[in-house]
C-alpha cells in the first residue's frame, strides 16, 4: 500500500499508528529522503506500507510511471484536501494513474472547510469522474455562478446545487464517527490599542481623500485601492513588516495577555499558534522554555509532557499530526487565520481520540481590528461544513 501525505504525516504519524494498530505490518517512509533512498524503499517488496510526501509525488510518477500502481495496488491519500487542486503539479501527475490502482481511499477531516466547491477534489480522488465529473471547470459551470467581488472572483452555488451534490456523493462518502467533546472557544478580548487606532484613523483619512496607495512610516497598508488584510492582522498582533521586510513594533498587548495565560495555567502544557515569524520570535524571547514544532524531537517531547509551551504554525501543524498525548487541553491563538481548514485542522491536533479532556481554544482578539472579521469568516465556513458533514 502506498500512503500519500505531508512530510510530517509520513515521518511522524503513520509509523507510530501502525505500531499501535497493526504491528504485523512492515512500514517505511520514503518522504524527505534522497532520490536513491526513495527508489530503494519504493521498490522494497518486503515492505507492506510505504509513505511518500506530496512534494515528491510528481517525481515518483515520472520515475516509475505505470509501475507505481503495480508496485502498490492500494493507495491511501491522507489529508486529501492537500492534493485537491487540479492545477497543482502533484494532482496532474497522479491523475492518469488513479484508475490503475485496485483500491483507493481519500481521507480528510475538512472536506469543504472554506467553500462548497472544495468537495470536487477529494470526490475525484476517491471516485474519479463518477460523483462530480472529471473536470472541475465543468463542475463549477454546472452548479455554481461566478461573481465578481472586490477581493476577486468567487463561485456561488446555484439554487438546489448543494442538495444535488450531496446526492451524488452519497455512495462515495463514508464518515467515521468522532466522539470527542466539542472544543470550547474562549475569546480573550483586548481593548483597541491607541497606536493601532491612530494608524487605522490615518488610513481611513487617506482613503476618504481617494488615495489608491497608502504608506505610513515605510509600511504600505493599501495598494491600488486594496487594503492588505495581512498588514491589518499584523497591526493587531503587535508588529508590522515594513516594505523592506523588517518588523516594526507597534505594541505588546497580545504578548502581555499570553504572559497572563501562561501564569494562570500553572505549568499545564500550552500549544500556542502563531501566524507570523515576528510573533514566534517575540514569544521565544519572553518564554525561553518554549519550543517550536520543527521536527520529530519537538513532537515527541510534547507528547511525553516535557515541553511546557509548544509553538506551532497552522501550515506545518494543521494536518495529520498526533499531538494529543501531552496531557494538555489548552491551545492559544495569538493571531487568527482566514483559512477555516487550517483553523479546524490545527485545533484537531489536540481535539482527537486519545485526549480525554475538553479542548479549550483561547483566542487573543484585539477589538476594533481585523481579528474579529477573520474569526467571523471562520465561524461562517465552519457552519457550512458542519451542515455538509451532517448529511453523511
Amino acid at each position: 500500500m502506498l500512503v500519500l501525505g505531508t512530510l510530517r504525516i509520513c515521518k511522524m504519524v503513520w509509523g507510530e499508528e501502525i505500531k499501535l494498530w497493526a504491528p504485523e505490518l512492515t512500514y517505511a517512509s520514503a518522504a524527505g529522503c534522497l532520490a536513491e533512498r526513495r527508489i530503494q524503499r519504493l521498490e522494497d517488496e518486503s515492505l507492506d506500507v510505504v509513505a511518500l510526501n506530496f512534494e515528491n509525488l510528481a517525481w515518483a510518477v515520472s520515475h516509475f510511471g505505470e509501475r507505481l500502481p503495480r508496485l502498490f495496488p492500494w493507495l491511501i491519500i491522507d489529508e486529501s484536501s492537500r492534493l485537491e487542486n487540479p492545477a497543482a503539479k502533484s494532482f496532474r501527475a497522479i491523475k492518469p494513474l488513479l484508475p490503475k490502482f485496485e483500491w483507493r481511499l481519500a481521507m480528510t477531516g475538512t472536506p469543504r472547510a472554506n467553500h462548497l466547491h472544495d468537495l470536487w477534489g477529494s470526490a475525484y480522488l476517491a471516485g474519479l469522474a463518477g460523483p462530480l465529473g472529471e473536470y472541475k471547470e465543468a463542475f463549477l459551470q454546472r452548479w455554481f455562478m461566478e461573481v465578481q467581488r472586490r477581493t476577486g472572483n468567487a463561485w456561488i452555488p446555484k439554487q438546489e446545487a448543494e442538495e444535488e451534490i450531496y446526492e451524488r456523493l452519497a455512495d462515495t462518502v463514508h464518515r467515521m464517527p468522532f466522539k470527542s467533546p466539542e472544543p470550547v472557544e474562549i475569546d480573550v478580548l483586548l481593548p483597541l490599542n491607541s497606536v493601532v487606532r491612530g494608524v487605522q484613523e490615518s488610513i481611513d483619512a487617506c482613503r476618504k481623500k481617494g488615495h489608491p496607495n497608502i504608506t505610513l512610516n515605510g509600511i504600505t497598508y493599501v495598494r491600488d485601492g486594496c487594503q492588505s488584510s495581512l498588514k491589518q492582522l499584523q497591526l493587531a498582533s503587535g508588529c508590522v513588516y515594513n516594505d523592506g521586510g523588517y518588523p516594526v513594533k507597534m505594541h505588546a498587548d497580545k504578548l502581555a495577555a499570553l504572559i497572563d495565560i501562561v501564569a494562570e495555567a500553572k505549568g499545564e502544557p500550552i500549544m500556542v499558534v502563531f501566524q507570523f515569524d515576528h510573533e514566534r520570535d517575540t514569544i521565544l524571547t519572553a518564554f525561553p522554555q518554549a519550543r517550536v514544532l520543527d521536527g520529530e524531537t519537538a513532537l515527541f517531547g510534547w507528547n511525553a509532557g516535557r515541553i511546557e509551551i509548544l509553538l506551532v504554525h497552522p501550515l506545518s501543524c494543521g494536518h495529520g499530526l498526533n499531538a494529543q498525548f501531552s496531557g494538555s487541553s489548552l491551545q492559544v491563538w495569538f493571531s487568527p487565520t482566514y483559512d477555516a481548514e487550517l483553523y479546524t485542522q490545527t485545533i484537531g491536533r489536540l481535539n482527537r481520540p486519545g485526549n480525554p479532556h475538553t479542548v479549550r481554544v483561547m483566542r487573543l482578539i484585539m477589538q476594533g481590528t481585523r481579528d474579529i472579521a477573520a474569526y467571523q469568516t471562520i465561524a461562517s465556513r465552519q457552519r457550512d461544513e458542519a451542515a455538509t458533514l451532517r448529511r453523511f
